[in-house]
């Protein structure tokens, strides 16, 4: 009766939109089908889908722009056809790109839920040329952009639109093994000038959920998986000299550092996939997005890139993020395997790493230590779109080790209200053989509907909860009970340029673990949508924050502190050669980086970022970032710190496969050496990438790299220091390398 009325709940949705496909003889060609309509040499052979919906901006609309869809298969491929009619195809959005760096273009796409689970799917994303974008698509979670998978595309701007082709492997899917197939799916164009998003079926921002409101995909039969393998090696090789600290600081080098792996996928009866790694070269290919990290009181998040890590990495998301594998920073090996069967999910994974080994001082008994590590998620699906599951971590070095074990569950409870809920214990065994226990919990009900939206959360982290594998950041705060929340309500507007309006109200609550308040805020918010993927945002928020003398050492006493603060932000791509967003910040807020002996006090604070993306040409984009944080005095306006990051980046598109990045990062801060302990800091970096990609595991990368700093070797050979900071920038290290892997299937 109960899984009855969670079906109930999700049928006003594409759940009665059927498609059979057929199989054909041949493979369909993109030439075919330029000329915006049927061959006849295909008609009647391809199933056609043209009865496209809005979700955004008239919900239940019919599309402004027409589009047909041909989808047919044959024993290893899905072929689907887009073509994209435009009223004024001169301004359809289209780059020549890299990979998955087309979310400001047009763009089609395809998501099919092989498991017909409504939990889970795969999404097919190309621009008008073309370019690729993949991704697993997670109930409640969202996108997930670091998967990748084998498959083929091309894409032609004609006088009436655009058509796309993309040819599917079944190799590159996860589906029954069974001889008839029935998938969920759901085809989608967005035109971003318009903010027009629609589908087949219709997928309505009135019912909480997407996948249960997916249309049924039949037809296919007698389908092969194909090879059950995949063999990635992989060669890394730099050139290199850095100036290093320590006791005899001085610059090291070496001209021929080179690394041999390789990466492994085996997949064990069409369920579950082995993926093992030997030798990893675990360096970052693309960098990290400049971030101001000064008067941080939590710790600053980093998504993690690593390839072997980003492979179904959402089997291990949980309401709490307990896995957050950039806390692995050296292994020597590893072994991950995912996949399901049945109702269950299954995700495992086990490593070393040499890093905390090395960060120990030279007279250590850990200094050659390796950490080990292993994680087990289990979790099965009930009712409909509903899971229960299990989370173990484990983390030893030496005698020091972490344990933690949790339990999960997210829930459909309407049609536009879903709860999560999590609870777990860690135990934790310091070096010295001391050990803790303690215990977390996080409840989430959020809503969900084309007008009113709403999060509610609380969460209770325990004194000595410990997590070394997760990310716990500002909300596992130890010792404390949070709850939090927050409400909007959107209005449309349906006028030619403004969409809509979304007045709004956040407020949280934490209390300590002697049950004082340490932190209330409050304030309201409105989010203001245009055409053209253009927003405005204004917010107001008052924090009352409590500080301590275990935090802070030079506090005579426990005192609150009440920081108001004011935000605009930004956002304008209404042309599609000039992309603008910017946000600024400013009221008051708290020094975290006093004088070492002195008390945290309130200033004046101002912060904010731009960043403007120019496209003069289809293939070239060039990226100007700003980012700043000012703090300064309350009777003056003096400077406390000011933290400044210039970053140019040029991307150009030599062809589809081959491209060329450069990017001129300076990060400034200055100080005032009276008022913080935060010591001044001028870095230049320059990073040139030279690439050619064919799939995201065959790819050839050169590289060259410098920084300077305001650092310097100084003294005599025998007694040699380093000067930190200097007056001026000084050469601090350099690189150049090269990288090529392979896929061999």
């Amino acid at each position: 009766m109960l899984s009855a009325m969670f079906l109930f709940l999700t049928l006003p949705s594409g759940a009665g939109s059927k498609l059979i496909i057929p199989r054909v003889d041949k493979p369909p060609t993109i030439g075919a089908f330029l000329e915006m309509k049927c061959p006849e040499e295909w008609l009647g052979k391809l199933a056609m889908v043209d009865d496209f919906t809005q979700r955004e901006p008239q919900d239940g609309e019919p599309a402004t722009q027409r589009m047909i869809t041909y989808l047919g298969y044959d024993t290893k491929h899905l072929y689907v056809i887009f073509q994209a009619f435009d009223l004024e195809p001169s301004r359809v959005r289209a780059s020549l790109t890299g990979r998955e760096q087309i979310d400001r273009d047009d763009t089609v796409n395809i998501q099919l839920d092989t498991f017909s689970d409504h939990r889970r799917g795969y999404t097919f994303i190309c621009n008008p040329y073309g370019i690729q974008a993949d991704a697993i698509w997670t109930e409640g979670e969202g996108y997930d952009f670091s998967f990748n998978a084998l498959w083929y595309s091309e894409g032609k701007l004609t006088s009436k639109g655009f058509v796309v082709m993309m040819v599917i492997p079944f190799k590159s899917l996860r589906f029954p093994k069974q001889e008839s197939q029935e998938w969920g799916i759901l085809l989608n164009r967005d035109t971003p000038r318009l903010n027009e998003d629609v589908f087949w079926p219709h997928y309505s921002m009135k019912i909480q959920g997407r996948l249960n409101q997916a249309g049924t995909l039949s037809g296919i039969e007698d389908i092969s998986h194909g090879r059950n393998y995949q063999l990635i090696p992989f060669g890394f090789a730099r050139s290199y000299r850095s100036l290093e600290d320590g006791s005899s600081p001085g610059f090291i080098e070496d001209d021929m550092e080179h690394v041999l792996g390789l990466d492994a996928k085996v997949v064990l009866k069409d369920r579950f996939v082995v993926d093992m790694t030997f030798n990893p070269d675990f360096s970052q290919v693309e960098s990290d997005q400049p971030q101001i990290t000064t008067n941080q009181r939590f710790e600053v998040f980093y998504p993690e890139r690593r390839p072997f890590f980003l492979e179904n990495a959402d089997m291990f998301t949980t309401p709490s993020q307990l896995v957050f594998t950039r806390r692995i920073q050296d292994p020597d090996w590893g072994l991950r395997l995912t996949g399901k069967a049945g109702a269950y999910g299954i995700g495992f994974m086990a490593l070393n790493d040499a890093a905390p080994g090395k960060a120990e001082t030279p007279d250590s008994p850990l200094t050659s230590e390796k950490a080990t590590i292993g994680i087990l998620r289990v979790n099965r699906d009930i009712f409909n779109q509903s899971t229960i599951g299990i989370l173990m971590t484990n983390r030893d070095f030496g005698e020091r080790s972490n344990r933690v074990f949790a339990l999960d569950t997210r829930m459909i409870l309407t049609e536009h209200w879903v709860a999560s809920a999590q609870a777990g214990i860690s135990e934790t065994k310091n070096q010295n053989g001391q050990e803790m226990e303690s215990s977390f919990t996080n409840l989430i009900f959020n809503r969900s509907g084309r007008s009113f939206n709403t999060h509610i959360h609380f969460l209770t982290t325990g004194e000595d909860f410990r997590a070394d594998l997760g990310y716990l950041g500002s909300l596992h705060r130890t010792g404390t009970k949070n709850l939090h929340g927050s409400g909007s309500y959107t209005i449309w507007k349906n006028k030619p340029q403004w969409i809509s309006w979304a007045p709004g109200f956040s407020a949280s609550y934490i209390t300590g673990p002697d049950g004082r308040v340490v932190e209330r805020a409050a304030g309201p918010y409105a989010e203001f949508d245009f055409v053209g993927k253009s927003e405005l945002e204004l917010k107001f928020n008052r924090t009352e924050e409590l500080l301590t003398q275990d935090e802070f050492s030079g506090m005579a006493q426990d005192e609150m502190f009440v920081s108001n603060l004011y935000l605009v932000s930004v956002a304008n791509h209404m042309l599609d050669w000039l992309g603008l967003e910017a946000e600024f910040e400013w009221g008051d807020a708290v020094n975290y980086a006093p004088l070492e002996g002195t008390s945290p006090f309130s200033a004046d604070a101002e912060k904010g970022g731009i960043e403007l993306i120019f496209k003069p040409l289809q293939n070239l984009n060039i990226g100007l970032n700003y980012l700043f944080s000012d703090l300064m005095q309350n009777q003056n306006h003096a400077i406390i710190f000011s933290n400044q990051i210039y970053r140019n980046r040029v991307d150009w598109q030599l062809s589809r496969q081959m491209s060329l990045r450069a990017i001129v990062e300076l990060s400034r801060i200055k100080t005032d050496q009276e008022m913080t302990f935060l010591k001044e800091r001028e870095i230049l970096n320059t990073d040139i990438l030279l690439t050619y990609k064919i799939n995201p595991w065959t790819a050839i990368y050169l590289g060259y790299n410098t920084n300077e700093r305001n650092r310097q070797l100084i003294g005599s050979e025998d007694n040699p220091f380093i000067l930190d900071p200097s007056e001026n920038r000084h050469h601090d290290g350099s690189q150049i390398f090269v990288k090529c892997s392979y896929l061999v299937q």
